[in-house]
């Protein structure tokens, strides 16, 4: 056998037996709509995370490729889908009854197994088990974890992260590589600009990516759910970025892509978003009527206010709120007068010492059937002036950030003091 043959046929064979096996899968076992999603949620994370591996693997010489044609940035293409496979929706399907480390051990078994043969197009260099290692930590584990989360409605907050690294990753890395790469352009492109364009360009996304990222903390915090058709939020969810616009994620996604676009001076990455759009309308058309059926007038009362991509300037609040601040505070007081003059849709604004039941001790947001205080209490309060408020708002009380900003207000003077009911 020539080596043309030879690996054209490995090739060949790596997508093909994890097709054929996927499909007997499915087939012997059918799998529920969440367990289906589950699997494909899997090997969309491994897809991006497979890539990683890639770059970090050449760089480290843990392993090259012997392949000239159907590549991502110098890993064959159907290589990279079969190990997805094997390491995702295979796994996640077979064993769906199974103790976790089971699809675990095997997985990594089995690539253990099949990285030698997979010679000549894969060349392991000395310290391949030294990459297998790290693959097994960004790739196989998170992925069945994930996996497992959405399967069985567990660990919330865990499987949230999760998604939004995955969603992250699979749009914003492997996504823009795909079409970078059949178009002939590259990453190194956009990398080879100045640090400060590419500061610019990190800060922008960041901002941008604020009112989705805030979203998806409404969803799990207050919904108790996600972004996922199939583990939607058990509460309706309006506060936030939804008092503004009916698909804040959807919005952010797409000046995302645009910024993308303008950032790797790739026009067909801009354009993706159009289908995006589309794509995003036909399933609206579905969730609308669900979301209809589930909240009925208050559902139609909020979308007959709240357009789905163009936001308000003032938001739409359907259930009021309280914020409490001190009087007795000069910060605070300073605070609550300059509330006032803003004039907050649907915020009534009161004096700390008012509190109906209990002694306050830092500034205190209340919302129906749930509250906030210090920093989120305030972040929380901007929400209810008006869109360039509300963004800084949805920015503040980002994970982390949020409790960098209340640690730095601590330290400063504005930290816990008792706020006495009269």
């Amino acid at each position: 056998m020539t080596l043309f043959s030879e690996v054209g046929l490995i090739r060949f064979s790596s997508l093909l037996w994890p097709a054929i096996l996927l499909v007997l899968i499915v087939f012997w076992k059918p799998p529920s709509k969440r367990l289906a999603g589950a699997a494909l949620i899997s090997t969309l994370w491994n897809l991006f995370s497979l890539l990683i591996l890639h770059l970090i693997a050449i760089h480290q010489q843990w392993w090259s490729y012997q392949a000239h044609t159907g590549l991502l940035l110098g890993m064959p293409a159907d290589l990279l889908l079969g190990w997805a496979l094997l390491w995702g929706a295979i796994p996640v399907l077979a064993f769906q009854d199974k103790p976790l480390w089971q699809p675990l051990i095997l997985a990594f078994a089995l690539d253990l197994l099949l990285m030698p043969f997979c010679a000549p197009v894969v060349i392991l260099g000395n310290y391949w088990l030294l990459g297998e290692g790290v693959a097994v930590l960004i790739v196989l584990i998170p992925s069945l974890v994930l996996a497992r989360c959405i399967q069985n409605k567990v660990s919330l907050i865990l499987r949230t992260i999760l998604l939004v690294i995955g969603f992250t990753g699979f749009t914003l890395f492997f996504i823009p590589s795909l079409i970078l790469e059949q178009t002939g352009n590259s990453w190194s492109s956009a990398l080879a600009r100045h640090y400060q364009t590419t500061a610019i360009f990190l800060q922008i996304i960041f901002l941008v990516a604020a009112p989705a990222l805030s979203a998806v903390q409404e969803f799990c915090k207050y919904g108790e759910g996600t972004p996922l058709p199939f583990d939607p939020p058990r509460r309706m969810i309006t506060s936030g970025p939804y008092a503004y616009i009916a698909n804040p994620m959807q919005f952010g996604f797409i000046l995302i892509l645009f910024i993308f676009g303008w950032w790797t001076s790739s026009l067909w990455i801009s354009l993706t978003l159009l289908s995006v759009l589309c794509c995003s309308r036909i399933a609206a058309w579905q969730e609308e009527e669900e979301l209809k059926n589930r909240f009925g007038t208050v559902w139609t009362l909020y979308r007959s206010e709240v357009r789905n991509w163009i936001p308000r300037w003032r938001p739409r609040i359907l259930f009021p709120c309280k914020v409490y601040l001190s009087k007795e505070c000069a910060l605070c007081y300073s605070l609550l007068q300059w509330l006032q003059t803003q004039n907050p849709t649907g915020l009534e604004i009161i004096a700390a010492e008012k509190h109906p039941t209990k002694d306050l001790r830092r500034i205190t947001y209340e919302a129906p059937g749930w509250s906030e205080s210090g920093v989120l209490a305030l972040a929380r309060s901007l929400e209810h002036i008006h869109l360039g408020w509300a963004w800084i708002g949805w920015t503040i009380r980002l994970p982390i950030i949020h409790s960098v900003i209340q640690w730095l207000t601590d330290i400063s003077g504005g930290g816990e003091r008792e706020i006495k009911r009269k």
